[in-house]
């Protein structure tokens, strides 16, 4: 008899009811089936950790059979999973709705609603780049190879670029066909 009881208190569904993120392995106060509340340590993948809200469920696994020696290993929230991926995706998600989405066909989505931001001495994009919205830079653009601009009008420390190329100050004045007088009196066009 004492060998069944030890198997089937091995592992148990819990519910997370509080979490401590301050210690090197995280501790959550679970309550597992029957009423039984425990603070135990959260056994999570290396290289990845979350803070699970309280109302998560998960598994909780006592070694040897003894309630003494329990872990949780696995923590979900139905709540906020994101559904319908596709077979073979992999997405990390927040209950705000955050998302790091790796897609099918190689294509990775990030959403957040407010902000996304890289640190890094050197960050390189080997790949074409489009921005769909504005786009701010605090510092420099520069070109290697050149830059090359094309769409719409541009503009730059308020002065506008046209499409067809027409450059007017933020002065307003436009060098298209503008004229100068050349130092015998004469009118000159400045080519575009």
């Amino acid at each position: 008899m004492r060998m069944l009881q030890l198997i089937q208190r091995l592992a148990s569904a819990a519910r997370i009811l509080r979490t401590d993120d301050s210690t090197q392995i995280q501790v959550v106060q679970v309550e597992i089936l029957g009423g039984e509340i425990r603070n135990v340590q959260r056994l999570q993948d290396y290289g990845i950790t979350s803070v699970p809200l309280a109302g998560s469920e998960g598994i909780a696994l006592s070694l040897n059979g003894q309630r003494g020696r329990t872990v949780m290993i696995k923590a979900d929230d139905a709540r906020h999973r994101p559904v319908d991926l596709e077979p073979g995706d992999t997405c990390l998600y927040t209950h705000e709705g955050t998302v790091v989405h790796l897609q099918k066909g190689r294509k990775v989505l990030v959403y957040a609603a407010n902000q996304v931001t890289v640190k890094s001495a050197d960050i390189v994009f080997d790949g074409p780049v489009r921005c769909l919205k504005t786009l701010r830079v605090a510092d420099l653009i520069t070109g290697e190879k050149g830059l090359d601009v094309s769409g719409a009008a541009a503009t730059i420390n308020e002065a506008t670029i046209s499409q067809a190329g027409n450059l007017t100050t933020a002065q307003g004045t436009s060098v298209d066909g503008h004229r100068h007088t050349d130092s015998e009196g004469g009118n000159t066009s400045t080519p575009i």
